[in-house]
């Protein structure tokens, strides 16, 4: 939010910047900079503390939806008992599977929305700066801060084999529709031979 005022602010100014205003934004990129490292700092303990907890959750909740998907293709049994508890035991860990790395996948999003906020703000700060020798160090912590929103973003992973993230999400329920489909047929192709 607060980058978003400062990149508002940049565009509305059409004078060059003054001293006052130069070292209030200066003050407030190096705050920017903190948090954002910060924030990846705490973001890479909780992928060393919690990234095999992670994975395995993550993995083991797939697999349980896709035996239960599978139970219910191949089964036998046809009371409406056994139907209706493996689609409620299929649609908990369904919905368990996705809502559990929402926060991750957000946190992601957030993180890598930065990057062209950032980006902005240092075009619109040298439109203001000009070729001032003054605020060449500003100019230089601006650009690392550009490159480091660009390169490092707050990704929480399953153990750095895979990252959360929306497309991920939807690879994975993808991956089990198309096996439902899949085994559907092939088991319909068999029973009508």
């Amino acid at each position: 939010m607060e980058m978003e005022r400062a990149v508002q602010a940049s565009r509305q100014r059409q004078h060059p910047f003054s001293v006052e205003t130069l070292d209030c934004t200066d003050r407030s990129l190096r705050r920017w900079m903190a948090v954002h490292l910060r924030t990846l700092l705490v973001t890479d303990r909780i992928n060393a503390m919690f990234g095999g907890v992670f994975f395995t959750t993550f993995a083991a909740d797939t697999v349980t939806l896709l035996c239960q998907a599978a139970r219910v293709i191949t089964s036998t049994r046809v009371d409406a008992i056994s139907y209706s508890f493996i689609a409620v035991t299929v649609g908990l860990f369904g919905v368990y599977s996705t809502l559990l790395p929402v926060p991750m996948v957000l946190a992601l999003e957030e993180s890598d929305g930065l990057s062209p906020l950032v980006h902005i703000l240092s075009a619109l700060t040298k439109r203001g700066i000009g070729e001032s020798s003054d605020a060449s160090d500003y100019k230089q912590r601006l650009l690392q801060f550009e490159l480091a929103c660009r390169h490092h973003s707050c990704a929480l992973s399953g153990a750095g084999i895979f990252y959360f993230s929306r497309r991920n999400l939807v690879g994975i329920w993808t991956f089990v529709l198309t096996f439902l489909l899949i085994a559907n047929e092939l088991l319909n192709a068999d029973g009508q031979k």
